[in-house]
């Protein structure tokens, strides 16, 4: 590294200290004489003459309706959540090694010839 380009970086490192030291928040007084604020709040009675929940979705007769509950089987044929995971990992491992495979074809490809070769 050169001596201009370690001086721009330190500057660069300098100014980046500088900017989250004055963005960090205040910090109390490590006395803790003066107080720090005040909060006032205010509220207003609210009070309401009827009751605002109807039952029902708001359809005629709605109220009057029964709800059924479907039941949920479970199936135990399928795979499980441990299976499931290490058919993702393998299948991820693949496009890897894939991934891998194509990139080395891809550089022996376009790999230049050796400096004192009568090639090219």
């Amino acid at each position: 590294m050169s001596g201009r380009a370690r001086r721009r970086w330190a500057a660069s490192f300098g100014s980046l200290v500088l900017a989250l030291s004055l963005a960090s928040p205040a910090t109390a007084s490590p006395s803790g004489d003066e107080p720090l604020g005040t909060t006032t709040s205010t509220s207003l009675p609210v009070a309401t003459s009827n009751d605002v929940l109807v039952p029902g979705d708001g359809t005629e007769g709605a109220e009057s309706t029964t709800t059924t509950v479907a039941t949920t089987t479970v199936s135990e044929d399928g795979a499980d959540d441990g299976t499931l995971v290490a058919l993702v990992v393998a299948g991820l491992v693949l496009v890897a090694l894939a991934v891998a495979v194509l990139t080395w074809r891809y550089w022996a490809a376009t790999r230049p010839p050796p400096v004192g070769s009568d090639h090219g």
